[in-house]
């Protein structure tokens, strides 16, 4: 198992190797602390909040930190693809226009959002940060009344103005953001060499995902049947690009864009013919 080396992934792949593999003692009062504690001393009278039981069997390894991480986070470390978002993809037609078609549900969420906004406007290019607390919002904080999910909750968003701003939106509302994000995030990350020149311009083409592609392909010639990558959305899109997928994902009808616990299941076989 390996995780970019973000408390969320690795806590993601901790909470799936106790699913699949099983606890030994779901009544054990071993503990670790969950995110959002890191600034937070034992002695501190709410501490205790933010543990959460912990029975992991299997570690997790991390492969690089920070910038050195050019295989789970390459979307963040790789300066090309920064330099083809910045000059080519931001200033193209489809983003101009893009942006120019949703410019009052922008305004909107300018007003609970004025960190990712220029004069009143959220800009397209920070959406998906906007879309991303309101999704945690709605999914995590608003219906559920448990006070660890509420902890949690402030500790990752802002949290009085997303949670006002998560249950003033109409659903239709949220849905018109969650499909302009996802469509940014497909010009951004998903834009592969095989992606249609109108369709925007090529932005991550194999930047992005060639190096775990060469990592999965090797390890299937060495020990070891079963490995897993707990990573991000933009890691997958850039997986997809290398494979020149990216579109067949995109046109695929009727279907959600990555959601949380989303997956990409990749199975090597050995040829036997010539």
């Amino acid at each position: 198992f390996e995780a970019s080396d973000l408390d969320r992934t690795l806590t993601s792949a901790n909470a799936l190797t106790q699913t699949l593999f099983g606890m030994d003692d779901p009544e054990s009062d071993k503990y670790m602390r969950a995110s959002g504690s890191h600034n937070l001393l034992p002695s501190d009278p709410t501490y205790k909040d933010y543990l959460i039981p912990s029975l992991a069997p299997f570690p997790i390894f991390t492969t690089g930190k920070g910038k050195n991480d050019i295989t789970h986070r390459a979307y963040a470390n790789c300066p090309t693809f920064h330099k083809r978002v910045r000059d080519k993809l931001y200033k193209s037609k489809k983003w101009k226009q893009l942006e120019a078609e949703n410019q009052d549900l922008l305004m909107k969420l300018a007003n609970w959002f004025p960190a990712h906004a220029t004069d009143g406007v959220v800009q397209l290019k920070n959406i998906w940060n906007v879309y991303d607390a309101l999704h945690v919002a709605r999914t995590e904080c608003v219906e559920s009344q448990s006070d660890l999910t509420e902890n949690s909750c402030k500790a990752f968003v802002s949290y009085d103005s997303v949670v006002t701003a998560a249950t003033m939106l109409t659903t239709e509302e949220f849905e018109e953001i969650e499909k302009l994000a996802e469509h940014a995030e497909f010009l951004k990350f998903g834009a592969g060499i095989d992606t249609d020149p109108n369709d925007g311009v090529v932005t991550a083409g194999n930047l992005l995902g060639s190096n775990l592609l060469w990592k999965i392909l090797n390890r299937s010639q060495d020990d070891g049947d079963f490995f897993l990558y707990s990573a991000h959305q933009a890691t997958l899109m850039g997986l997809l690009a290398t494979l020149q997928a990216s579109k067949d994902f995109w046109n695929i009808s009727n279907k959600k864009f990555f959601d949380y616990g989303s997956a990409l299941i990749v199975e090597i076989h050995r040829s036997t013919g010539k």
